[in-house]
């Protein structure tokens, strides 16, 4: 699709309409976080949760996520120290 067609698009739709309709994936390529090949920028990643983590509400976020993801992972780390 040429780009002057995809613009006149994003004129018309919602946030919420573009989102649903390009995948999470895609939307991490497009960032440059996922490349082609769908290897992770790790480097990009560490930055963002860097930057993420100074706000109250996304920190709460990224621990809730880590305690509901990595739960046995993170406590048998705690138990080493």
């Amino acid at each position: 699709m040429p780009d002057e067609v995809v613009r006149k698009v994003l004129q018309f739709i919602t946030r919420g309409e573009f989102e649903s309709v390009v995948s999470d994936w895609d939307r991490l390529r497009a960032l440059g976080i996922v490349e082609n090949d769908e290897t992770i920028d790790y480097d990009l990643v560490l930055k963002i949760l860097g930057l993420a983590s100074r706000g109250k509400f996304l920190k709460n976020a990224i621990l809730r996520f880590v305690i509901q993801e990595f739960r046995d992972d993170l406590r048998n780390k705690l138990h080493r120290y």
